[in-house]
């Protein structure tokens, strides 16, 4: 059975605040931060442009990036997508 995901807090890609891939011995499977803060960082197989609001999940060995997805709001029985990541638009605008 999977131990799911814990959140571990927010993480700076800029500043590798806090340092998430010197020593990855004290993290776990399904650890993850939240971004605070547009960057670049090699998570360990090159540079990875990241957003605020982007996710790392650790999978035991590696930090893998997961992109913002924008967030749902609901009023008025309605839901709404709001992204400010264009790339995920087919029209790309």
């Amino acid at each position: 059975m999977g131990t799911g995901v814990t959140y571990k807090g927010t993480w700076n890609a800029d500043t590798n605040t806090p340092d998430i891939t010197t020593d990855v011995s004290g993290f776990n499977a399904g650890d993850f931060y939240k971004l605070i803060a547009s960057g670049t960082h090699d998570l360990g197989s090159g540079d990875v442009d990241f957003i605020n609001g982007d996710e790392v999940i650790f999978d035991g060995t590696n930090w893998t990036l997961k992109p913002y997805a924008g967030a749902l709001i609901e009023y008025d029985s309605t839901s709404v997508l709001l992204n400010n990541n264009a790339s995920v638009y087919a029209d790309g605008a």
